[in-house]
């Protein structure tokens, strides 16, 4: 049960992080076709909304049945991304509402705010996040070349969207299906360069493989959204450094 409780902690980390950190991409033009994609009626140019992705998929390439476990009680999990200007919120409920976290993010500054909330592991922290933690971060952080193919689409909460696949340096990929109807920068720092907005990708992280669509998508944003919530532990970066390799 510990490596359980270690694992979800770590999940929660690598989550907050993935999507809170800058990260810096290549960016290519390359397009293996230029064929155009329509959106759908229902569908409209938005800079400002709400965005809800589920976890429809994750497996483990790990025969530790305790990583199974985790694996298979990813699946359902939500991640909230609210974004309006240069402030993006991403709430992560994962594994049931084992582990619910948040993070602000300000974009023109390239800082955040992440709370860590898993009762588990008696965890309820704020973490301060700096430019200079962020490029700490992002050395460890894949960099990827983006090619686009736009024979291949798909319909996702209304908008019609393209695959691009992105591949690094050690041959590692990810594959995404991006809309080019929403103009937000939210994931501008997780996937630099990409040339669309997200609303599905099929990500590796170590033995562990997720697939993540977009259910839900509106034009709404309260004028609270970046209200950061109170009752937690502040902590340095280097704390939660130190938590997330299982101490």
């Amino acid at each position: 049960m510990k490596q359980f409780n270690n694992l979800l902690f770590l999940f929660s980390i690598i989550g907050l992080l993935t999507v809170g950190c800058t990260a810096t991409k290549k960016t290519t033009d390359t397009k293996k076709t230029t064929s155009s994609s329509k959106t759908t009626a229902s569908a409209s140019s938005s800079s400002q909304g709400t965005i809800l992705y589920e976890v429809v998929d994750c497996k483990t390439s790990s025969d530790n049945p305790q990583m199974e476990m985790a694996a298979s009680m990813m699946k359902g999990s939500t991640t909230e991304v609210t974004f309006k200007g240069d402030k993006v919120k991403t709430h992560m409920d994962m594994m049931g509402g084992m582990s619910k976290n948040t993070v602000f993010s300000n974009l023109s500054d390239e800082t955040g705010t992440l709370f860590l909330d898993v009762p588990m592991q008696a965890v309820k922290y704020k973490v301060k996040m700096s430019k200079e933690d962020s490029d700490e971060f992002r050395k460890n952080m894949p960099s990827y070349t983006f090619t686009y193919d736009k024979s291949k689409t798909k319909d996702i909460a209304g908008y019609t969207c393209h695959l691009a696949t992105g591949t690094d340096e050690d041959d590692n990929s990810i594959e995404l299906y991006v809309t080019d109807k929403i103009t937000s920068d939210a994931f501008k720092y997780q996937y630099n360069g990409l040339k669309g907005f997200p609303l599905e990708y099929t990500s590796k992280q170590g033995p562990f493989e997720s697939k993540m669509v977009a259910k839900k998508i509106s034009s709404e944003v309260s004028a609270d959204f970046f209200t950061m919530p109170e009752g937690f532990e502040e902590k340095t970066m280097d704390d939660l450094k130190k938590m997330g390799m299982g101490g």
